[in-house]
């Protein structure tokens, strides 16, 4: 009979613990179902996370110091706490677009973004390389128009601007040298 209670009790503790877990899934994702079940499955899934992927991919990175440190920084502030715990194989579209749109509700502009979501893809495509997962989700169509407006790179004076700049280089005089 004790065995059948403190089975039954064990029973119940990890009934509770799948509840408590099931609960902070669904809070997770602001009630959606789905997301939590797809959520659950990820969780479930014992492949390489992206967290994995992304630390194997830097430790052969040969790009220079200032990159290093912007993807450092991309990982720190966006892509790893949206989406490094979850197993490579199991990241779909919706998750990176899940991403896009966050950072789009915290005013990133759309340049910093294609900069988080190109590197996103790099270390996608190297757990594709890897063999970790068998395609890459990602797609330059989950991502914001990018409205930046791009400054002339060259732009020639005219004669009147010139010589306006030379006028005032002869009224300096000696400032001009």
């Amino acid at each position: 009979m004790a065995r059948r209670l403190q089975a039954e009790g064990q029973n119940l503790h990890h009934t509770e613990e799948k509840a408590k877990d099931w609960k902070s899934l669904i809070e997770a994702v602001n009630g959606d179902q789905e997301a939590a079940e797809i959520r659950l499955a990820q969780r479930i899934d014992s492949g390489r996370k992206l967290s994995e992927a992304y630390q194997h991919y830097m430790d052969r990175h040969r790009g220079t110091k200032k990159t290093l440190q912007e993807y450092e920084s991309y990982w720190r502030n966006h892509v790893g706490p949206a989406l490094g715990d979850l197993p490579v194989r199991q990241i779909r579209p919706d998750d990176i677009r899940s991403l896009v749109d966050k950072l789009e509700r915290l005013g990133r502009a759309p340049k910093t973004i294609h900069n988080v979501c190109g590197f996103l893809s790099q270390v996608l495509g190297h757990a594709v390389t890897m063999g970790w997962a068998p395609t890459s989700p990602y797609s330059a169509k989950l991502l914001p128009k990018n409205r930046a407006v791009k400054a002339e790179r060259d732009h020639f004076l005219t004669i009147a601007e010139a010589n306006t700049i030379i006028n005032a280089m002869h009224t300096h005089g000696d400032a001009a040298r």
